[in-house]
C-alpha cells in the first residue's frame, strides 16, 4: 500500500515492517463528543480517531431505549483535520436515553470500539 511506503521512508524502515506495525496496534477513539446532539435530525456528534498510519473509516451506531437501533452510518473525515470525524444525525433518536458506540478502523482492519451514553 502506498501509505505504508511512504510512512516506511520516513522512519527509515520497510514497507512490511511498517504494515505488521500497524497490524498490531489498532486505532484509538480519544474523543467521542455528543455535546451537539441532542436527539434530533441534523444534530452533531464528532469523533476524534488516530492511528499509528491512518484511520480508514469510522462508522457509528445509536441505540435508544431496549437497545433499539436509532439510526447508524459512517462518519465523514475532516478535509482539515484527519483526526476529527463528523456524523448528522438522519432520524430524531425519539427515546430519553441513548448509547452511541463508535468503531475506528485503520488499514490493516484493526478496529476499536467505544461508546458514550447522554440523555437526550
Amino acid at each position: 500500500m502506498p501509505e505504508y511506503q511512504a510512512a516506511a521512508k520516513g522512519r527509515g524502515l520497510s514497507a512490511f515492517n511498517v504494515a505488521t506495525a500497524d497490524f498490531l496496534h489498532p486505532p484509538e477513539i480519544t474523543s467521542i463528543d455528543l455535546s451537539g446532539y441532542n436527539g434530533k435530525e441534523g444534530d452533531a456528534i464528532e469523533v476524534r480517531a488516530v492511528d499509528d498510519i491512518a484511520v480508514k473509516k469510522v462508522g457509528i451506531m445509536v441505540v435508544g431505549e431496549q437497545n433499539a437501533v436509532v439510526e447508524q452510518g459512517m462518519m465523514v473525515q475532516s478535509p482539515n483535520d484527519k483526526t476529527l470525524w463528523t456524523y448528522a444525525a438522519t432520524k430524531n433518536a425519539g427515546a430519553a436515553h441513548v448509547k452511541v458506540i463508535v468503531d475506528a478502523a485503520d488499514l490493516a482492519a484493526q478496529v476499536r470500539k467505544e461508546s458514550a451514553e447522554k440523555d437526550v
